[in-house]
């Protein structure tokens, strides 16, 4: 009988504090879903804010591209009305220039095969381009003089 009784005795306060310990252990879980939950939501909310603005700078990206690929095609029908020896020549400096952005484009993150590629491009567009456009300006001065 005293056994029993002491059995009883430290079993009783057990009981309650097992259930109490279950029941915290459920709202722990609870817990953890919403903390997890709210950590999801975070991300999908910060992914898509990323991927927003990597779409933006995509179409602006692409949207160069065209018009600086309408500018040379344009420029090149352009350059058929010009007379024989300047035609020839800004045809190859645009076929050049042409091969220099595709170039460009292919680098890569590597800075030296960059900068050459810039340098080049540059070249072409600033000094032989522009230099061919100011010759046959200086032409049309000469032969349109009254």
């Amino acid at each position: 009988m005293l056994a029993l009784s002491l059995f009883l005795l430290t079993a009783l306060p057990i009981e309650p504090g097992y259930r109490e310990g279950l029941q915290s252990h459920i709202e722990d879980d609870q817990n953890l879903k919403e903390q997890v939950s709210a950590i999801r939501d975070s991300l999908f909310v910060l992914l898509g804010f990323t991927l927003g603005m990597a779409v933006s700078r995509f179409d602006r990206r692409r949207e160069l591209v065209v018009r600086e690929a309408n500018a040379i095609g344009t420029t090149y029908l352009r350059a058929q009305t010009l007379a024989q020896p300047y035609r020839d020549n800004l045809e190859q400096l645009l076929r050049e220039y042409v091969d220099a952005r595709i170039d460009f484009l292919a680098v890569g993150l590597d800075p030296t095969q960059f900068e050459q590629a810039v340098k080049r491009s540059h070249g072409l567009e600033r000094v032989q381009i522009h230099d061919t456009r100011r010759q046959l300006r200086l032409r049309e001065e000469g032969s349109c003089r009254w």
